[in-house]
């Protein structure tokens, strides 16, 4: 889904406000144990609708058979939706029109590292690697003028391990890996 996800009740979005724990079985994520389907989560890190705090926890339900990307500046707009490449190449690889985007197989952090085991598809060479993070510790979601900065840490990928020093000051974040064609990926957010 672009600019969508489960755990909609445990937002730090308005949805928390508006929505009761009884909520979580009508929540998507109460769908995600029967899914079979590959999934692709794709946000931006300021959405206001869909934190990277829930899409985390949506994309942990379903890892084995999900990824993530994460945007900075994508606003949350149909037009910006259909502007983006990740969603379609990621459909092709599933139709076998396409190779498959670069894989997370695993990302972990003890708070001062973070590091991702990257599988890079035939036909896909991984071109980058950047660190997100934010350094608010009075983020909110919760308007829709999400004013706080994600800063960008370039980085190398050293065969197929990522591997960044986490900064003091970071609060929230995750790698991200870009391939030559400029197709994204992404780590789930880890929080301090």
């Amino acid at each position: 889904p672009i600019y969508g996800c489960g755990h909609l009740y445990e937002s730090e979005t308005y949805f928390s406000d508006t929505l009761s724990v009884k909520s979580k079985y009508i929540d998507p994520s109460a769908y995600f144990v029967n899914s079979t389907l590959p999934v692709l989560f794709v946000n931006d890190d300021t959405d206001f609708h869909f934190s990277t705090t829930i899409t985390t926890k949506s994309y942990e339900d379903i890892k084995e058979h999900a990824a993530i990307t994460f945007l900075a500046d994508t606003p949350h707009s149909q037009e910006t939706a259909e502007a983006m490449r990740e969603p379609y190449a990621f459909a092709d690889s599933i139709v076998g029109k396409g190779a498959e985007l670069i894989k997370v197989v695993n990302s972990e952090s003890d708070g001062s590292t973070v590091w991702a085991e990257i599988k890079v598809p035939e036909g896909r060479s991984a071109a980058s690697a950047y660190l997100s993070y934010n350094t608010d510790k009075t983020f909110t979601y919760k308007s829709a003028a999400c004013t706080s900065t994600w800063i960008k840490q370039p980085g190398s990928i050293d065969g197929s391990i990522v591997t960044f020093a986490v900064p003091d000051e970071a609060v929230h974040y995750y790698i991200s890996v870009t391939d030559t064609d400029g197709n994204v990926v992404s780590t789930k957010q880890f929080m301090k």
